[in-house]
């Protein structure tokens, strides 16, 4: 009977460790292999609520730049590398001592921690960054992803602009868009300049998004 309870014992103990199994290195792992594979859901699944923008981002850059991807991949490598601290729900992953990514236990899953919860900040994004995600997907052909960051009477110019790129224009499209910048920074306006026009970016029901039908005056 002593040594059927020690077995059972030692039985419960390899469940116990295996469902805590999962670790910090882990969701970076994953969440990292699943960006460079474009697959967007299971980045998202590996990281916290309010990260979808950036995971976004993150796939745009690496669709469209082989050279960002081979940096990506060794700072990735580096990450992992690096020394995992936990401290209860919370942990962190340091590189010669700097933190470089914190997570978020979750439903005892570890989660990239890329977005402050909703009630930290007002809001996540500026024109900037809007500007920034909308050029990515627009470059990397990703009209849903484009549409996400204009109103929906501008949703049409994304097509039209993805569809250049497959023309002998591409080369003057993509200058054009990397020459774009944002100026006149309001509560609720800006501008954005391209190709010496100036539209605008404005708020819509509290987020940033762009119009290119209305000039700014």
């Amino acid at each position: 009977m002593k040594n059927f309870l020690m077995l059972l014992g030692a039985i419960c103990s390899i469940f116990v460790l295996t469902g805590c199994s999962d670790s910090p290195k882990d969701a970076a792992k994953e969440w990292g292999a699943a960006l460079i594979l474009g697959d967007e859901a299971s980045a998202n699944a590996r990281s916290t609520k309010g990260s979808e923008l950036i995971n976004q981002a993150f796939i745009a850059r690496l669709k469209s730049d082989p050279e960002y991807v081979i940096k990506f991949k060794k700072e990735l490598d580096d990450l992992l590398a690096g020394e995992e601290v936990i401290n209860g729900d919370k942990a962190e992953i340091k590189v010669n001592g700097k933190t470089q990514m914190t997570f978020k236990l979750v439903d005892k899953k570890w989660l990239v921690e890329l977005a402050a919860p909703a009630e930290e900040k007002e809001e996540t994004y500026l024109p900037e960054d809007v500007l920034m995600l909308w050029r990515d997907a627009i470059i990397s052909g990703d009209k849903a992803g484009a549409d996400m960051y204009v109103v929906d009477s501008c949703k049409k110019d994304n097509a039209d602009l993805i569809a250049l790129l497959n023309t002998p224009a591409k080369d003057n499209i993509i200058k054009m868009l990397e020459e774009c910048k944002v100026s006149d920074v309001t509560d609720d306006s800006a501008k954005l300049h391209m190709a010496n026009t100036k539209y605008v970016i404005k708020k819509v029901d509290g987020k940033w998004l762009i119009d290119f039908k209305t000039l700014a005056q």
